[in-house]
């Protein structure tokens, strides 16, 4: 079975159950979002914002920036509630970038809460070489007016 189709039938099915659907993603499949919004069937989106468009690629190993911005206007355009997270690696992004992603949503009309949580050492990753992270960060600072970083 296609991976949209069998997320339209456990959605459809489930939301005839009466229950709510929240989706977490990476943003990499708008395609499916657009289907699965088209159909009335998601409730809640989270959407992980992985880095800023320059390190994205490093970050990620992969070419998907276009797409998850793609994802991201998708989900505002059609007003479904969202929220947006970042898992912060003091390895991969710095100070310096997560004020460059909170300005990027600010540029995109986002508002609302933006959670950092911090990424957890001692996992199984991906990427094995991934030297610890510092586990220190203050987002006191990063907040805007209209996004309350927590």
């Amino acid at each position: 079975m296609h991976h949209t189709s069998y997320f339209v039938d456990i959605g459809s099915r489930s939301k005839k159950m009466g229950y709510k659907i929240k989706v977490d993603t990476n943003g990499t499949r708008p395609d499916r979002l657009r289907k699965l919004i088209a159909l009335e069937l998601i409730d809640y989106i989270v959407l992980d914002f992985k880095a800023p468009a320059e390190k994205h690629e490093d970050v990620t190993k992969s070419k998907t920036y276009c797409v998850f911005n793609e994802s991201l206007q998708l989900i505002r355009q059609h007003q479904v509630p969202f929220e947006v997270r970042t898992t912060w690696h003091s390895y991969l992004l710095s100070m310096e970038d997560l004020h460059a992603m909170v300005d990027f949503l600010v540029s995109q009309a986002y508002s609302g809460r933006y959670y950092i949580q911090r990424f957890m050492n001692g996992v199984t990753t991906l990427d094995d070489t991934l030297p610890a992270s510092i586990q220190r960060l203050d987002v006191s600072r990063l907040s805007r007016p209209d996004i309350q970083v927590v």
